[in-house]
Protein backbone atom coordinates (compact mmCIF):
# COMPACT_ATOMS: atom_id res chain seq x y z
CA UNK A 1 0.00 0.00 0.00
CA UNK A 2 2.88 2.36 0.68
CA UNK A 3 4.07 1.89 -2.90
CA UNK A 4 0.58 2.70 -4.17
CA UNK A 5 0.47 5.92 -2.10
CA UNK A 6 3.90 6.90 -3.38
CA UNK A 7 2.82 6.27 -6.98
CA UNK A 8 -0.39 8.29 -6.52
CA UNK A 9 1.59 11.13 -4.98
CA UNK A 10 4.17 10.97 -7.77
CA UNK A 11 1.42 11.12 -10.40
CA UNK A 12 -0.32 13.83 -8.37
CA UNK A 13 2.79 15.94 -7.98
CA UNK A 14 2.90 16.37 -11.72
CA UNK A 15 -0.40 18.28 -11.65
CA UNK A 16 -0.87 19.40 -8.03
CA UNK A 17 1.53 21.76 -6.32
CA UNK A 18 -0.49 22.00 -3.09
CA UNK A 19 1.70 21.49 -0.03
CA UNK A 20 1.02 18.26 1.89
CA UNK A 21 -1.41 18.49 4.82
CA UNK A 22 -0.38 18.01 8.41
CA UNK A 23 -0.09 14.29 9.05
CA UNK A 24 -3.01 12.69 10.88
CA UNK A 25 -2.53 10.25 13.70
CA UNK A 26 -3.52 6.64 13.16
CA UNK A 27 -6.46 7.15 15.51
CA UNK A 28 -7.95 9.95 13.44
CA UNK A 29 -11.42 8.92 12.33
CA UNK A 30 -12.31 11.84 10.10
CA UNK A 31 -10.20 13.93 7.76
CA UNK A 32 -11.62 17.34 6.91
CA UNK A 33 -9.92 19.30 4.17
CA UNK A 34 -10.19 23.07 4.24
CA UNK A 35 -13.56 24.00 2.88
CA UNK A 36 -13.90 25.47 -0.55
CA UNK A 37 -14.39 29.19 -0.16
CA UNK A 38 -17.41 28.96 -2.45
CA UNK A 39 -20.60 28.30 -0.50
CA UNK A 40 -22.48 25.27 -1.70
CA UNK A 41 -19.47 23.31 -2.95
CA UNK A 42 -20.42 19.64 -3.35
CA UNK A 43 -19.40 17.33 -0.53
CA UNK A 44 -17.32 14.26 -1.37
CA UNK A 45 -17.17 11.47 1.20
CA UNK A 46 -13.94 9.46 0.93
CA UNK A 47 -14.01 6.06 2.64
CA UNK A 48 -10.71 4.23 3.13
CA UNK A 49 -9.13 2.53 6.12
CA UNK A 50 -5.70 4.04 5.37
CA UNK A 51 -5.30 7.60 6.76
CA UNK A 52 -2.60 8.48 4.21
CA UNK A 53 -4.98 7.70 1.34
CA UNK A 54 -7.65 9.89 2.93
CA UNK A 55 -5.13 12.73 3.31
CA UNK A 56 -4.07 12.35 -0.32
CA UNK A 57 -7.68 12.41 -1.57
CA UNK A 58 -8.40 15.47 0.57
CA UNK A 59 -5.35 17.24 -0.81
CA UNK A 60 -6.33 16.43 -4.41
CA UNK A 61 -9.95 17.57 -4.03
CA UNK A 62 -9.84 20.34 -1.42
CA UNK A 63 -9.82 23.26 -3.87
CA UNK A 64 -13.00 22.12 -5.62
CA UNK A 65 -15.06 20.28 -3.00
CA UNK A 66 -15.83 19.91 0.66
CA UNK A 67 -14.11 16.64 1.54
CA UNK A 68 -15.02 14.37 4.43
CA UNK A 69 -12.92 11.29 5.05
CA UNK A 70 -13.80 8.29 7.19
CA UNK A 71 -12.03 5.03 7.89
CA UNK A 72 -14.94 2.60 8.20
CA UNK A 73 -18.09 1.50 6.47
CA UNK A 74 -20.17 2.21 9.58
CA UNK A 75 -18.98 5.83 9.64
CA UNK A 76 -19.75 6.14 5.93
CA UNK A 77 -23.29 4.85 6.42
CA UNK A 78 -23.86 7.24 9.32
CA UNK A 79 -22.72 10.28 7.30
CA UNK A 80 -24.65 9.22 4.19
CA UNK A 81 -27.84 8.91 6.26
CA UNK A 82 -27.29 12.20 8.11
CA UNK A 83 -29.00 15.55 7.55
CA UNK A 84 -25.98 16.62 5.49
CA UNK A 85 -25.32 13.68 3.13
CA UNK A 86 -22.49 13.77 0.61
CA UNK A 87 -23.08 14.50 -3.05
CA UNK A 88 -20.76 11.63 -4.05
CA UNK A 89 -18.89 8.81 -2.29
CA UNK A 90 -15.39 7.54 -3.10
CA UNK A 91 -15.36 4.04 -1.61
CA UNK A 92 -12.54 1.56 -1.09
CA UNK A 93 -13.45 -2.13 -1.26
CA UNK A 94 -10.83 -3.62 1.05
CA UNK A 95 -11.64 -2.47 4.58
CA UNK A 96 -11.86 -4.35 7.88
CA UNK A 97 -15.23 -5.09 9.53
CA UNK A 98 -17.46 -3.97 6.63
CA UNK A 99 -16.02 -3.99 3.13
CA UNK A 100 -16.95 -1.49 0.43
CA UNK A 101 -19.20 -3.97 -1.37
CA UNK A 102 -21.40 -4.29 1.72
CA UNK A 103 -21.39 -0.51 2.25
CA UNK A 104 -22.52 -0.03 -1.36
CA UNK A 105 -25.21 -2.70 -0.98
CA UNK A 106 -26.65 -1.02 2.12
CA UNK A 107 -26.53 2.45 0.57
CA UNK A 108 -28.31 1.30 -2.59
CA UNK A 109 -31.02 -0.55 -0.60
CA UNK A 110 -31.83 2.53 1.48
CA UNK A 111 -34.30 4.99 -0.14
CA UNK A 112 -32.52 7.87 1.64
CA UNK A 113 -29.13 7.09 0.11
CA UNK A 114 -29.72 5.11 -3.07
CA UNK A 115 -29.32 8.15 -5.34
CA UNK A 116 -25.88 9.14 -4.00
CA UNK A 117 -23.34 8.28 -6.71
CA UNK A 118 -20.65 5.85 -5.56
CA UNK A 119 -17.27 5.55 -7.24
CA UNK A 120 -15.21 2.61 -6.10
CA UNK A 121 -11.61 3.78 -5.66
CA UNK A 122 -9.66 0.63 -4.94
CA UNK A 123 -6.56 -1.42 -5.64
CA UNK A 124 -8.66 -4.46 -6.61
CA UNK A 125 -8.45 -4.86 -10.36
CA UNK A 126 -10.05 -8.20 -11.18
CA UNK A 127 -13.11 -8.17 -13.44
CA UNK A 128 -15.33 -9.95 -10.91
CA UNK A 129 -14.94 -7.08 -8.42
CA UNK A 130 -15.58 -4.47 -11.10
CA UNK A 131 -18.74 -6.24 -12.28
CA UNK A 132 -20.02 -6.82 -8.73
CA UNK A 133 -19.50 -3.16 -7.80
CA UNK A 134 -21.22 -1.85 -10.91
CA UNK A 135 -24.06 -4.38 -10.61
CA UNK A 136 -24.73 -3.15 -7.07
CA UNK A 137 -25.25 0.37 -8.39
CA UNK A 138 -21.86 2.05 -8.27
CA UNK A 139 -21.49 4.58 -11.10
CA UNK A 140 -17.78 3.99 -11.70
CA UNK A 141 -14.81 1.88 -10.67
CA UNK A 142 -11.39 3.51 -10.50
CA UNK A 143 -8.24 1.59 -9.65
CA UNK A 144 -5.49 3.00 -7.46
CA UNK A 145 -3.22 4.62 -8.23
CA UNK A 146 -5.01 6.93 -10.61
CA UNK A 147 -3.86 10.33 -11.87
CA UNK A 148 -5.55 13.13 -9.89
CA UNK A 149 -6.79 14.81 -13.09
CA UNK A 150 -8.59 11.60 -14.10
CA UNK A 151 -10.16 11.22 -10.66
CA UNK A 152 -11.33 14.86 -10.73
CA UNK A 153 -12.79 14.42 -14.23
CA UNK A 154 -14.73 11.34 -13.19
CA UNK A 155 -16.05 13.08 -10.09
CA UNK A 156 -17.14 16.11 -12.15
CA UNK A 157 -18.87 13.85 -14.68
CA UNK A 158 -20.79 11.87 -12.08
CA UNK A 159 -21.77 14.95 -10.10
CA UNK A 160 -23.10 16.52 -13.31
CA UNK A 161 -25.03 13.33 -14.20
CA UNK A 162 -26.43 13.12 -10.67
CA UNK A 163 -27.60 16.74 -10.84
CA UNK A 164 -29.26 16.10 -14.21
CA UNK A 165 -31.05 13.04 -12.84
CA UNK A 166 -32.23 15.07 -9.85
CA UNK A 167 -33.58 17.77 -12.16
CA UNK A 168 -35.38 15.14 -14.27
CA UNK A 169 -37.00 13.66 -11.14
CA UNK A 170 -38.16 17.15 -10.11
CA UNK A 171 -39.56 17.85 -13.59
CA UNK A 172 -41.38 14.51 -13.58
CA UNK A 173 -42.88 15.22 -10.16
CA UNK A 174 -43.99 18.66 -11.34
CA UNK A 175 -45.53 17.20 -14.51
CA UNK A 176 -47.44 14.61 -12.44
CA UNK A 177 -48.68 17.31 -10.08
CA UNK A 178 -49.77 19.49 -13.03
CA UNK A 179 -51.65 16.53 -14.54
CA UNK A 180 -53.35 15.87 -11.18
CA UNK A 181 -54.37 19.53 -10.87
CA UNK A 182 -55.63 19.60 -14.46
CA UNK A 183 -57.81 16.53 -13.80
CA UNK A 184 -59.14 18.10 -10.62
CA UNK A 185 -60.02 21.35 -12.42
CA UNK A 186 -61.71 19.42 -15.24
CA UNK A 187 -63.71 17.40 -12.70
CA UNK A 188 -64.75 20.59 -10.90
CA UNK A 189 -65.84 22.33 -14.13
CA UNK A 190 -67.99 19.34 -15.18
CA UNK A 191 -70.21 19.69 -12.12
Amino acid sequence: RAKMIDRMETVGSQTDTTPPPVAASAATATVQAPLNPKDGAPTILAVDDIPDILQLIARILKNDYRVKGVRSGEQALRIARSDDPPHLILLDIMMPDMDGIEVCRQLKEDPLTRDIPIIFLTAKTDAANVIEGLDLGAVDYVTKPTPPAVLKARIRTHLRLSQQQHELREQRAMALENARLREEIERMTRH
